[in-house]
């Protein structure tokens, strides 16, 4: 999601930012008759990125994010859904962490943690020197 330091919160909001703008230049389309089928609304979504990525219309944070939506929208055609991707982004990206799904706010918390500096790693049991954690001094806060 952020490999820039990015705060997480701006990382949302520029995502929020992001799907805001496709959606609502996908309902001027519409009212003008240009992506009225799946199809047309497909190809429009399509377009619109690729303009997106190559102007830099958004920030670096959601370059990643464009090119994922590219890249499924080109293999996977209309079977994308760049459209229903758009709307869970828009709608998951401008609600309170509150009312999102325990995996969007688990993911939220690392990325919070990784712009402070810390490091995500997953390792093996024996690289987990239990031992070396028992030697360490208990601190008791009683």
């Amino acid at each position: 999601m952020n490999n820039h330091n990015t705060p997480p919160d701006q990382t949302i909001a520029d995502l929020a930012h992001l799907a805001w703008c496709a959606l609502v230049a996908l309902r001027f389309a519409q009212r003008n008759g240009l992506a009225q089928p799946p199809l047309m609304e497909h190809t429009f979504l399509l377009r619109w990125l690729a303009t997106a990525q190559k102007q830099r219309r958004f920030p670096r944070t959601v370059a990643p994010d464009i090119d994922s939506l590219l890249s499924l929208g080109r293999q996977k055609g209309l079977a994308a859904g760049l459209y229903q991707r758009l709307e869970y982004l828009w709608e998951s990206c401008s609600s309170p962490a509150k009312q999102q799904s325990d995996l969007f706010r688990l993911t939220y918390a690392i990325e919070a943690l990784k712009a402070q500096g810390w490091l995500n790693a997953v390792i093996t049991d024996e690289e987990w020197d239990i031992p070396a954690l028992r030697k360490r001094p208990v601190i008791d806060v009683w």
